[in-house]
């Protein structure tokens, strides 16, 4: 196994109270669970040959993911409590978007998430645009 891509799944619209609940478990089982079954299925062989690229991260208790993961995760939870963002002035900003005629559709709170999703959004434009030849030469050729 030399790569892992987990983006196989379904998508289910409805409106929440209209929603049915086999199609909702449905659409959860296959686009959350089954991303977890399938990791689980091919990481240890990836592991176990030490070779293979994955999109996907994994809990640290594996020992091979404690400079990695495991790091993320103990600085986590060093620097629980003392986070910049205000929850109040948070809720505050999730309220006032309810009450706007056109809300946004993304509302990054804090100044460290706005300026961690911007830089990342312009680095996925950048890596969009760099592949633009290769992206519309997908298309059947004109005429």
């Amino acid at each position: 196994m030399d790569v892992l891509v987990t983006n196989a799944g379904h998508g289910y619209q409805s409106s929440v109270e209209e929603g049915e609940a086999d199609r909702i478990r449905a659409q959860i089982d296959a686009n959350v669970f089954g991303l977890f079954a399938l990791t689980r299925a091919v990481l240890p062989m990836m592991r176990a040959q030490r070779a293979g690229r994955s999109r996907v991260q994994t809990p640290s208790t594996i020992p091979d993911y404690a400079e990695t993961a495991g790091a993320r995760l103990k600085a986590t939870a060093e620097k629980g409590g003392s986070q910049a963002g205000d929850p109040v002035r948070a809720g505050e900003a999730m309220i006032r978007i309810t009450e706007v005629e056109d809300p946004p559709r993304h509302l990054v709170l804090g100044a460290w998430g706005f300026e961690a999703v911007t830089q990342r959004l312009k680095g996925r434009l950048a890596e969009i645009e760099a592949w633009r030849e290769a992206s519309v030469g997908a298309d059947f050729p004109a005429g």
